[in-house]
């Protein structure tokens, strides 16, 4: 699948695809605009969710790439190769106004080739809120704590050049947590032991003193859904910084920028939530936690 990729992925021009991209603005249309949120699985239905908090009137649809989950201990290149896969499918099909990659280590990895084959196409990424965190510190002790895979990318060394150099950053991948998030959706509950665990990792030095963390950057989307048992394990008074309400804000704001008002307000399409892999079956507890989402379509998204 991978040495056929270049076969299938090609570069995206407006003349080619015209009614795929935000030249649809341009002309005015009057549906609604469509969003697609893009996730290696559920986490990124946290920008899901802070949009439709917003009462926004724009269709929201969501990709979660389950077959190839979890991203975080996927090798870069292969990874980056599944990513524009998927996305260019999105684009290809559903002809999205917009693209929100609500995946910190797909965002610190594919956002420049994404925006390079789609150049007219707004795509956001979802990135560590190191900025964020280096202004509410006060002992300029912070902590990243992410997959494997975003802990180790020189993007998250640039963040800290640009916005948090005077500061400390412990950082923590975790190989655990996403799947522990899973779960939640799945109707159980989280290990209290990996959670413990994986905190321990982020707050203790290797002498078990208590590293002095005020402030931690979340750098994985489906670790919003922990953050009541995060809060729990951990030290107290420490701020848990969840980039997700921010990225649903700005895409908001470039959404209006390119539209007229007025094409705001027709009546949105119902949203439908499309997988990879295996077969989510109807009746299981991920369908009825879909459904509390407010998804009422599910389908399957097969990538080549």
């Amino acid at each position: 699948m991978v040495a056929s990729l270049n076969l299938l992925v090609q570069p995206f021009h407006k003349d080619n695809i015209l009614k795929q991209v935000a030249p649809s603005s341009l002309l005015r249309t009057t549906k609604a605009p469509k969003i697609i949120i893009f996730d290696s699985g559920i986490g990124g239905l946290g920008t899901f969710k802070a949009l439709e908090e917003m009462k926004v009137s724009y269709t929201l649809d969501y990709i979660a790439d389950t077959g190839f989950f979890p991203y975080g201990e996927k090798l870069d290149n292969i990874l980056k190769q599944r990513i524009l896969s998927v996305i260019s499918k999105a684009v290809t099909s559903l002809s999205p106004d917009m693209v929100i990659i609500a995946c910190n280590t797909a965002s610190t990895l594919a956002l420049p080739i994404l925006r390079k084959h789609f150049p007219e196409l707004p795509i956001l990424g979802c990135v560590p809120p190191i900025k964020w965190a280096a202004e509410l510190s006060q002992t300029r002790s912070l902590g990243l704590l992410s997959t494997s895979a975003t802990a180790r990318r020189s993007y998250v060394d640039n963040l800290q050049k640009r916005f948090a150099p005077e500061c400390t950053i412990y950082r923590h991948g975790s190989a655990w947590l996403a799947k522990e998030a899973e779960k939640i959706f799945n109707g159980l509950q989280p290990s209290k032991d990996i959670l413990i665990n994986e905190i321990n990792a982020l707050f203790l030095s290797s002498s078990h003193k208590v590293r002095p963390i005020d402030c931690v950057a979340l750098g994985c989307t489906h670790y919003s859904f922990l953050l009541p048992w995060l809060k729990k394990y951990s030290p107290k008074n420490v701020q848990w910084l969840d980039p997700q309400p921010a990225v649903a804000r700005h895409a908001v704001n470039l959404i209006e920028e390119h539209f007229h008002k007025e094409s705001l307000i027709f009546k949105k399409e119902t949203p439908t939530f499309f997988y990879t892999g295996e077969k989510i079956r109807e009746e299981s507890p991920l369908t009825k936690s879909l459904e509390n989402f407010g998804f009422k379509k599910i389908e399957s998204f097969s990538i080549p």
